[in-house]
Protein backbone atom coordinates (compact mmCIF):
# COMPACT_ATOMS: atom_id res chain seq x y z
CA UNK A 1 0.00 0.00 0.00
CA UNK A 2 1.32 3.46 -0.82
CA UNK A 3 0.34 7.08 -0.33
CA UNK A 4 1.52 9.59 -2.93
CA UNK A 5 1.53 13.19 -1.70
CA UNK A 6 2.51 16.42 -3.47
CA UNK A 7 4.73 18.72 -1.45
CA UNK A 8 2.92 22.04 -0.88
CA UNK A 9 0.49 21.29 -3.72
CA UNK A 10 -0.88 24.77 -4.33
CA UNK A 11 2.51 26.47 -4.23
CA UNK A 12 4.11 23.73 -6.32
CA UNK A 13 1.46 24.14 -9.05
CA UNK A 14 2.09 27.89 -9.15
CA UNK A 15 5.84 27.34 -9.42
CA UNK A 16 5.47 25.02 -12.42
CA UNK A 17 4.26 27.89 -14.58
CA UNK A 18 6.06 30.77 -12.88
CA UNK A 19 9.75 30.03 -12.24
CA UNK A 20 10.12 33.38 -10.46
CA UNK A 21 8.21 31.86 -7.53
CA UNK A 22 10.71 29.05 -6.99
CA UNK A 23 13.13 28.81 -4.09
CA UNK A 24 14.34 30.86 -2.39
CA UNK A 25 11.21 32.99 -2.92
CA UNK A 26 8.83 32.95 0.04
CA UNK A 27 5.39 32.08 -1.38
CA UNK A 28 1.96 31.59 0.18
CA UNK A 29 -1.48 30.86 -1.24
CA UNK A 30 -4.55 32.43 0.33
CA UNK A 31 -8.06 31.16 1.07
CA UNK A 32 -11.32 32.40 -0.43
CA UNK A 33 -11.56 36.18 -0.66
CA UNK A 34 -7.79 36.34 -0.05
CA UNK A 35 -8.36 35.82 3.65
CA UNK A 36 -5.90 33.44 5.31
CA UNK A 37 -2.79 31.47 4.42
CA UNK A 38 -3.76 27.92 3.36
CA UNK A 39 -0.56 26.83 1.58
CA UNK A 40 3.10 27.67 2.18
CA UNK A 41 6.36 27.06 0.45
CA UNK A 42 9.10 25.52 2.57
CA UNK A 43 10.68 28.99 2.74
CA UNK A 44 7.42 30.36 4.19
CA UNK A 45 7.37 27.60 6.80
CA UNK A 46 10.98 28.36 7.70
CA UNK A 47 10.03 32.03 8.05
CA UNK A 48 7.51 31.05 10.72
CA UNK A 49 4.33 31.79 8.75
CA UNK A 50 1.62 29.62 10.28
CA UNK A 51 -1.30 28.02 8.48
CA UNK A 52 -4.46 30.05 8.86
CA UNK A 53 -2.68 33.35 9.47
CA UNK A 54 -4.83 36.23 8.13
CA UNK A 55 -3.09 37.92 5.22
CA UNK A 56 -3.84 41.41 6.53
CA UNK A 57 -1.65 40.61 9.54
CA UNK A 58 1.32 39.79 7.29
CA UNK A 59 1.17 42.09 4.29
CA UNK A 60 2.28 45.27 6.06
CA UNK A 61 4.96 43.76 8.29
CA UNK A 62 8.49 44.89 7.32
CA UNK A 63 9.89 41.38 7.82
CA UNK A 64 7.32 40.01 5.37
CA UNK A 65 7.94 42.51 2.59
CA UNK A 66 9.42 39.85 0.31
CA UNK A 67 6.55 37.37 0.77
CA UNK A 68 4.61 36.68 -2.44
CA UNK A 69 0.92 36.00 -1.86
CA UNK A 70 -1.37 34.46 -4.46
CA UNK A 71 -5.11 33.90 -4.61
CA UNK A 72 -6.27 30.28 -4.75
CA UNK A 73 -6.30 29.12 -8.37
CA UNK A 74 -8.59 26.14 -7.86
CA UNK A 75 -9.03 25.54 -11.57
CA UNK A 76 -5.28 25.10 -12.02
CA UNK A 77 -4.86 22.91 -8.94
CA UNK A 78 -7.78 20.66 -9.90
CA UNK A 79 -6.48 20.23 -13.43
CA UNK A 80 -2.98 19.35 -12.24
CA UNK A 81 -4.46 16.88 -9.74
CA UNK A 82 -6.38 15.09 -12.49
CA UNK A 83 -3.22 14.82 -14.58
CA UNK A 84 -1.32 13.39 -11.62
CA UNK A 85 -3.99 10.74 -11.01
CA UNK A 86 -3.79 9.73 -14.67
CA UNK A 87 -0.03 9.32 -14.40
CA UNK A 88 -0.37 7.23 -11.25
CA UNK A 89 -2.73 4.88 -13.09
CA UNK A 90 0.15 4.08 -15.44
CA UNK A 91 2.24 2.80 -12.53
CA UNK A 92 -0.33 1.20 -10.21
CA UNK A 93 -3.18 -1.21 -10.87
CA UNK A 94 -5.39 0.55 -8.30
CA UNK A 95 -5.46 4.28 -7.58
CA UNK A 96 -7.80 5.95 -5.08
CA UNK A 97 -7.64 9.77 -4.85
CA UNK A 98 -7.78 10.75 -1.19
CA UNK A 99 -7.61 14.51 -1.67
CA UNK A 100 -6.53 16.97 -4.34
CA UNK A 101 -2.86 16.30 -3.54
CA UNK A 102 -2.94 12.73 -2.19
CA UNK A 103 -3.77 9.30 -3.57
CA UNK A 104 -3.56 5.78 -2.20
CA UNK A 105 -2.09 3.20 -4.57
CA UNK A 106 -1.43 -0.53 -4.46
CA UNK A 107 2.04 -1.68 -5.59
CA UNK A 108 3.72 -5.11 -5.72
CA UNK A 109 5.56 -5.62 -2.46
CA UNK A 110 8.75 -7.01 -4.05
CA UNK A 111 9.55 -3.83 -6.01
CA UNK A 112 7.39 -1.17 -4.34
CA UNK A 113 10.32 1.14 -3.58
CA UNK A 114 11.58 1.02 -7.16
CA UNK A 115 8.12 1.81 -8.53
CA UNK A 116 7.76 4.66 -6.02
CA UNK A 117 11.03 6.16 -7.29
CA UNK A 118 9.77 5.84 -10.86
CA UNK A 119 6.56 7.65 -9.86
CA UNK A 120 8.60 10.50 -8.38
CA UNK A 121 10.62 10.87 -11.57
CA UNK A 122 7.63 10.60 -13.90
CA UNK A 123 5.50 13.18 -12.10
CA UNK A 124 8.46 15.55 -11.79
CA UNK A 125 9.29 15.27 -15.50
CA UNK A 126 5.72 15.37 -16.85
CA UNK A 127 4.10 17.80 -14.43
CA UNK A 128 6.93 19.47 -12.55
CA UNK A 129 5.42 18.49 -9.21
CA UNK A 130 7.56 17.17 -6.31
CA UNK A 131 5.95 14.16 -4.66
CA UNK A 132 6.71 11.92 -1.71
CA UNK A 133 5.61 8.30 -1.35
CA UNK A 134 4.92 6.50 1.92
CA UNK A 135 4.71 2.70 1.76
CA UNK A 136 3.39 0.19 4.27
CA UNK A 137 1.38 -2.99 4.57
CA UNK A 138 -1.77 -0.98 5.48
CA UNK A 139 -3.24 2.43 4.70
CA UNK A 140 -2.56 3.62 8.26
CA UNK A 141 1.11 2.61 8.10
CA UNK A 142 1.42 4.15 4.62
CA UNK A 143 0.11 7.41 6.07
CA UNK A 144 2.76 7.31 8.81
CA UNK A 145 5.44 6.46 6.23
CA UNK A 146 4.30 9.42 4.14
CA UNK A 147 5.04 11.76 7.04
CA UNK A 148 8.51 10.26 7.33
CA UNK A 149 9.09 10.63 3.60
CA UNK A 150 8.27 14.35 3.84
CA UNK A 151 10.05 15.19 7.07
CA UNK A 152 13.30 13.23 6.90
CA UNK A 153 15.78 14.07 4.14
CA UNK A 154 17.67 10.72 4.22
CA UNK A 155 14.57 9.02 2.76
CA UNK A 156 14.75 11.31 -0.31
CA UNK A 157 10.97 11.38 -0.53
CA UNK A 158 10.29 7.63 -0.30
CA UNK A 159 9.80 5.75 2.99
CA UNK A 160 8.89 2.05 2.89
CA UNK A 161 7.95 0.69 6.31
CA UNK A 162 7.20 -2.70 4.73
CA UNK A 163 10.98 -3.19 4.36
CA UNK A 164 11.59 -2.52 8.06
CA UNK A 165 11.66 -5.09 10.82
CA UNK A 166 8.82 -5.12 13.35
CA UNK A 167 11.22 -3.81 15.98
CA UNK A 168 12.14 -0.84 13.80
CA UNK A 169 8.47 -0.06 13.07
CA UNK A 170 7.59 -0.34 16.76
CA UNK A 171 10.33 2.16 17.59
CA UNK A 172 8.61 4.68 15.31
CA UNK A 173 5.12 3.94 16.64
CA UNK A 174 6.25 4.23 20.24
CA UNK A 175 7.45 7.78 19.60
CA UNK A 176 4.46 8.90 17.54
CA UNK A 177 1.92 10.87 19.64
CA UNK A 178 -1.57 9.47 19.51
CA UNK A 179 -3.01 12.68 18.04
CA UNK A 180 -0.77 12.28 14.98
CA UNK A 181 -2.30 8.93 14.05
CA UNK A 182 -4.51 9.08 10.96
CA UNK A 183 -8.17 9.32 11.98
CA UNK A 184 -7.58 10.18 15.64
CA UNK A 185 -8.82 13.70 16.30
CA UNK A 186 -8.09 16.05 19.18
CA UNK A 187 -11.03 15.07 21.39
CA UNK A 188 -10.54 11.35 20.87
CA UNK A 189 -6.81 11.66 21.55
CA UNK A 190 -7.58 13.39 24.87
CA UNK A 191 -9.86 10.52 25.87
CA UNK A 192 -7.26 7.96 24.84
CA UNK A 193 -4.50 9.69 26.81
CA UNK A 194 -6.73 9.69 29.87
CA UNK A 195 -7.10 5.94 29.37
CA UNK A 196 -3.34 5.46 29.15
CA UNK A 197 -3.05 5.30 25.34
CA UNK A 198 -0.54 8.05 24.53
CA UNK A 199 1.26 6.81 21.41
CA UNK A 200 0.61 4.89 18.21
CA UNK A 201 2.48 1.99 19.80
CA UNK A 202 0.07 1.96 22.73
CA UNK A 203 -2.85 1.93 20.30
CA UNK A 204 -1.34 -0.98 18.38
CA UNK A 205 -1.11 -3.06 21.55
CA UNK A 206 -4.73 -2.42 22.59
CA UNK A 207 -7.35 -5.14 22.33
CA UNK A 208 -9.48 -4.32 19.22
CA UNK A 209 -12.63 -5.36 21.08
CA UNK A 210 -11.85 -2.86 23.85
CA UNK A 211 -11.15 -0.12 21.28
CA UNK A 212 -14.51 -0.77 19.67
CA UNK A 213 -16.29 -0.50 23.01
CA UNK A 214 -14.24 2.56 23.96
CA UNK A 215 -15.12 4.50 20.81
CA UNK A 216 -16.25 2.78 17.61
CA UNK A 217 -15.26 0.34 14.88
CA UNK A 218 -12.95 2.79 13.00
CA UNK A 219 -10.68 3.10 16.06
CA UNK A 220 -10.46 -0.68 16.34
CA UNK A 221 -9.60 -0.86 12.64
CA UNK A 222 -6.84 1.69 13.12
CA UNK A 223 -5.33 -0.37 15.92
CA UNK A 224 -5.42 -3.52 13.76
CA UNK A 225 -3.82 -1.67 10.85
CA UNK A 226 -1.01 -0.40 13.06
CA UNK A 227 -0.27 -4.06 13.76
CA UNK A 228 0.15 -4.63 10.02
CA UNK A 229 -3.17 -6.21 9.04
CA UNK A 230 -5.15 -4.30 6.37
CA UNK A 231 -8.82 -3.94 7.33
CA UNK A 232 -9.75 -0.48 5.98
CA UNK A 233 -11.22 -0.79 2.48
CA UNK A 234 -8.87 0.45 -0.20
CA UNK A 235 -11.41 2.70 -1.92
CA UNK A 236 -12.80 3.89 1.44
CA UNK A 237 -16.21 4.16 -0.21
CA UNK A 238 -19.22 4.84 2.01
CA UNK A 239 -21.77 2.07 2.14
CA UNK A 240 -24.66 4.44 1.59
CA UNK A 241 -25.18 7.17 -0.95
CA UNK A 242 -24.97 10.75 0.37
CA UNK A 243 -28.21 12.07 1.80
CA UNK A 244 -27.42 15.78 1.43
CA UNK A 245 -25.20 18.07 -0.62
CA UNK A 246 -24.42 21.71 0.12
CA UNK A 247 -22.80 24.67 -1.60
CA UNK A 248 -21.86 27.58 0.66
CA UNK A 249 -19.71 30.55 -0.20
CA UNK A 250 -18.71 33.90 1.22
CA UNK A 251 -19.35 36.31 -1.66
CA UNK A 252 -16.68 38.63 -2.99
CA UNK A 253 -19.20 41.50 -2.95
CA UNK A 254 -22.21 41.81 -0.68
CA UNK A 255 -25.64 41.41 -2.25
CA UNK A 256 -28.24 44.10 -1.50
CA UNK A 257 -31.73 44.11 -2.94
CA UNK A 258 -33.83 41.55 -4.79
CA UNK A 259 -31.94 41.75 -8.09
CA UNK A 260 -28.53 41.23 -6.50
CA UNK A 261 -29.69 38.39 -4.27
CA UNK A 262 -31.42 36.62 -7.17
CA UNK A 263 -28.25 36.81 -9.26
CA UNK A 264 -26.13 35.50 -6.37
CA UNK A 265 -28.49 32.55 -5.79
CA UNK A 266 -28.54 31.75 -9.51
CA UNK A 267 -24.75 31.77 -9.61
CA UNK A 268 -24.59 29.42 -6.61
CA UNK A 269 -26.96 26.95 -8.28
CA UNK A 270 -24.43 26.18 -11.01
CA UNK A 271 -21.73 24.40 -8.96
CA UNK A 272 -24.26 22.55 -6.80
CA UNK A 273 -26.17 21.23 -9.82
CA UNK A 274 -22.96 20.26 -11.55
CA UNK A 275 -21.81 18.38 -8.44
CA UNK A 276 -25.11 16.50 -8.25
CA UNK A 277 -24.82 15.38 -11.86
CA UNK A 278 -21.17 14.40 -11.41
CA UNK A 279 -22.19 12.04 -8.61
CA UNK A 280 -25.23 10.72 -10.44
CA UNK A 281 -27.71 12.13 -7.92
CA UNK A 282 -30.97 14.11 -7.98
CA UNK A 283 -32.45 16.25 -5.21
CA UNK A 284 -36.05 16.15 -4.03
CA UNK A 285 -35.80 19.32 -1.93
CA UNK A 286 -33.82 22.55 -2.23
CA UNK A 287 -33.19 24.91 0.68
CA UNK A 288 -31.51 28.16 -0.31
CA UNK A 289 -30.79 31.54 1.13
CA UNK A 290 -28.43 34.34 1.99
CA UNK A 291 -27.17 35.60 5.32
CA UNK A 292 -25.23 38.45 6.86
CA UNK A 293 -22.01 38.18 8.83
CA UNK A 294 -22.15 37.27 12.53
CA UNK A 295 -20.63 40.59 13.51
CA UNK A 296 -22.69 42.85 11.25
CA UNK A 297 -24.73 45.60 12.84
CA UNK A 298 -27.87 44.01 11.39
CA UNK A 299 -27.85 40.21 11.28
CA UNK A 300 -30.40 38.39 9.17
CA UNK A 301 -30.85 35.22 7.18
CA UNK A 302 -33.34 34.80 4.35
CA UNK A 303 -34.08 31.13 3.63
CA UNK A 304 -36.69 29.16 1.72
CA UNK A 305 -37.28 25.44 1.15
CA UNK A 306 -38.80 24.16 -2.07
CA UNK A 307 -40.08 20.63 -2.60
CA UNK A 308 -39.41 19.72 -6.22
CA UNK A 309 -42.25 18.26 -8.29
CA UNK A 310 -39.82 15.46 -9.13
CA UNK A 311 -36.19 14.92 -8.04
CA UNK A 312 -33.84 16.91 -10.25
CA UNK A 313 -30.26 17.87 -10.96
CA UNK A 314 -31.21 20.49 -13.54
CA UNK A 315 -29.34 23.76 -13.16
CA UNK A 316 -32.34 25.71 -14.38
CA UNK A 317 -34.77 24.09 -11.93
CA UNK A 318 -32.43 24.34 -8.94
CA UNK A 319 -31.71 28.00 -9.75
CA UNK A 320 -35.44 28.71 -9.88
CA UNK A 321 -35.96 27.00 -6.53
CA UNK A 322 -33.06 28.94 -5.02
CA UNK A 323 -34.51 32.28 -6.14
CA UNK A 324 -37.62 31.54 -4.08
CA UNK A 325 -35.67 32.88 -1.11
CA UNK A 326 -35.60 36.40 -2.57
CA UNK A 327 -38.99 37.52 -1.12
CA UNK A 328 -37.65 36.76 2.37
CA UNK A 329 -34.81 39.31 2.32
CA UNK A 330 -34.93 42.64 4.15
CA UNK A 331 -34.61 45.95 2.30
CA UNK A 332 -31.29 47.66 2.75
CA UNK A 333 -29.53 44.67 4.31
CA UNK A 334 -26.20 43.66 2.74
CA UNK A 335 -25.86 39.87 2.64
CA UNK A 336 -22.41 38.31 2.60
CA UNK A 337 -22.97 34.55 2.31
CA UNK A 338 -25.00 32.46 -0.14
CA UNK A 339 -25.92 28.84 0.54
CA UNK A 340 -27.91 26.09 -1.21
CA UNK A 341 -28.68 22.74 0.41
CA UNK A 342 -29.92 19.77 -1.61
CA UNK A 343 -31.70 17.06 0.40
CA UNK A 344 -33.72 13.95 -0.31
CA UNK A 345 -31.05 12.74 -2.72
CA UNK A 346 -31.69 9.72 -4.91
CA UNK A 347 -29.63 8.07 -7.60
CA UNK A 348 -30.26 9.28 -11.13
CA UNK A 349 -31.53 6.14 -12.86
CA UNK A 350 -32.35 7.96 -16.06
CA UNK A 351 -36.08 7.38 -15.68
CA UNK A 352 -38.09 10.32 -17.05
CA UNK A 353 -40.78 11.96 -14.98
CA UNK A 354 -44.18 11.98 -16.71
CA UNK A 355 -44.48 15.71 -16.10
CA UNK A 356 -40.90 16.55 -17.09
CA UNK A 357 -39.81 18.06 -20.36
CA UNK A 358 -39.16 14.84 -22.26
CA UNK A 359 -37.86 16.73 -25.29
CA UNK A 360 -34.50 16.94 -23.57
CA UNK A 361 -34.14 20.73 -23.35
CA UNK A 362 -32.90 20.59 -19.77
CA UNK A 363 -30.61 17.66 -20.47
CA UNK A 364 -29.13 19.47 -23.45
CA UNK A 365 -28.50 22.63 -21.43
CA UNK A 366 -26.87 20.70 -18.59
CA UNK A 367 -24.75 18.72 -21.06
CA UNK A 368 -23.39 22.00 -22.45
CA UNK A 369 -22.71 23.34 -18.95
CA UNK A 370 -20.89 20.17 -17.93
CA UNK A 371 -18.76 19.99 -21.07
CA UNK A 372 -17.25 23.43 -20.57
CA UNK A 373 -15.11 24.93 -17.77
CA UNK A 374 -17.09 26.18 -14.78
CA UNK A 375 -18.49 29.63 -15.52
CA UNK A 376 -17.90 29.53 -19.28
CA UNK A 377 -21.64 29.30 -19.94
CA UNK A 378 -24.29 30.10 -17.37
CA UNK A 379 -28.01 30.80 -17.20
CA UNK A 380 -29.81 34.01 -16.36
CA UNK A 381 -27.74 37.08 -15.54
CA UNK A 382 -25.38 35.48 -13.07
CA UNK A 383 -22.41 35.65 -15.45
CA UNK A 384 -22.74 39.32 -16.37
CA UNK A 385 -20.16 40.09 -13.70
CA UNK A 386 -18.11 38.20 -11.15
CA UNK A 387 -19.39 39.97 -8.08
CA UNK A 388 -20.82 36.83 -6.55
CA UNK A 389 -17.72 34.73 -6.99
CA UNK A 390 -14.88 34.57 -4.54
CA UNK A 391 -12.66 37.65 -4.50
CA UNK A 392 -9.26 36.68 -5.93
CA UNK A 393 -7.28 39.87 -6.47
CA UNK A 394 -3.94 38.06 -6.81
CA UNK A 395 -5.07 35.23 -9.09
CA UNK A 396 -2.51 33.71 -11.42
CA UNK A 397 -3.54 32.67 -14.97
CA UNK A 398 -5.50 29.44 -15.30
CA UNK A 399 -2.85 27.92 -17.54
CA UNK A 400 -4.47 24.52 -18.09
CA UNK A 401 -8.20 25.35 -18.31
CA UNK A 402 -8.51 28.60 -20.30
CA UNK A 403 -7.40 29.09 -23.90
CA UNK A 404 -6.53 32.73 -23.31
CA UNK A 405 -4.25 31.75 -20.40
CA UNK A 406 -2.15 29.22 -22.29
CA UNK A 407 1.55 29.93 -22.14
CA UNK A 408 3.06 31.40 -25.29
CA UNK A 409 6.44 30.03 -26.35
CA UNK A 410 8.60 32.15 -28.62
CA UNK A 411 11.64 30.89 -30.48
Amino acid sequence: MGLVDVRSMYVSCERVFNPQLRAPRVTVVLSNNDGCVIARSQEAKDRGIAMGTPWFQLRDRPDMADVIALSSNYELYGSMSEKMMSLLAQHAAWVHPYSIDEAFIILPRDNATQVARAIQVDIAQCLGLPVTVGLGTTKTLAKIASTGAKDHQPFDGVCNLAEWSETQVDAVLNKLPIDEVWGVGRRLSERLRAAGVATAGDLKRCDPAWLRRFHALPLAQTGIELAGTPVIDFDDSPTDAPKTMVFSRLMGTRATGAEDVAAALTAAAHPLSRRLRAQGMKAAMITAGVSTGHHDEITHGAMHTTGMMSPTASTREIAAAARAAVPHILDGVAYSRVEILATGLIEDTGQLDLFADASGDRLALDAVLDSLPVGAVTIGTSAMDDRWGTRRAMLSPRFTTRWEDLLTVKA
